[in-house]
């Protein structure tokens, strides 16, 4: 059977609503997966987070050793409050900083960084 010319449109017309309909299923389909996505960048996140704090504390771990080794080594104090900053242990901070300051007083590394807690 032959078609006509407005056979042929309609088809088109029909094909063109069938490629939305399936462009829309795929977004939906997308849409639907976010979650999961969401869900692993935060496991993932968490992760990193995780590794970041384990480094911090080993770093801290060696400082402290140092401490023991050589305690009037006023750099180490300044590490560990740098790392303990960075953990936000702010206490533990301006104490190390205070402890340097007492080694060398006109040292300005402790005392700009001080600064830099409220």
């Amino acid at each position: 059977m032959a078609r006509t010319g407005a056979q042929r449109f309609i088809d088109y017309s029909e094909l063109a609503k069938m490629k939305k309909v399936r462009l829309l299923i795929v977004l939906l389909c997308l849409v639907s997966l976010l979650p999961t996505a969401n869900y692993f960048i935060n496991q993932k996140s968490e992760q990193i987070k995780k590794q970041q704090r384990e480094l911090l504390e080993n770093k801290l771990t060696y400082w402290e050793n140092i401490v023991v080794e050589s305690p009037t080594y006023r750099d180490a104090y300044v590490q560990k409050a740098i790392i303990n900053m960075q953990l936000g242990v702010k206490p533990k901070a301006q104490e190390f900083l205070r402890l340097a300051l007492e080694l060398d007083p006109g040292w300005s590394v402790p005392l700009q960084l001080q600064e830099l807690l409220p």
